[in-house]
């Protein structure tokens, strides 16, 4: 399911934007996280655009030959943005 998901997502060319990222080392040396916030946003179809606001966490292995590859790459959405309730408004009647 989470596959099916990702290749909709992929097949539709989404737009990518990172944040500047936050990071740490291990002091072992061979592994490194980063963390951040970002934006997808894609188009379906019918060319209605859906923006999604997410946090990501990577976690890079240094390799043999000392460059860095992604082992981990993670992004969670944040929760939809809840609608405003209407608070009612009630006039003032004073004395007259």
């Amino acid at each position: 399911m989470v596959a099916c998901a990702l290749r909709n997502v992929v097949r539709d060319k989404p737009d990518l934007n990172l944040g500047a990222p936050e990071g740490r080392g291990c002091p072992s040396g061979d592994f490194a996280f980063s963390w951040g916030k970002g934006k997808l946003i894609t188009k379906d179809k019918k060319g209605k655009v859906t923006e999604t606001t997410a946090k990501y966490v990577s976690v890079w292995k240094k390799q043999a030959d000392e460059n860095w590859k992604i082992a981990v790459d993670t992004m969670i959405p944040d929760p939809p943005e809840k609608k405003k309730q209407a608070v009612p408004q009630f006039g003032f009647i004073g004395p007259g």
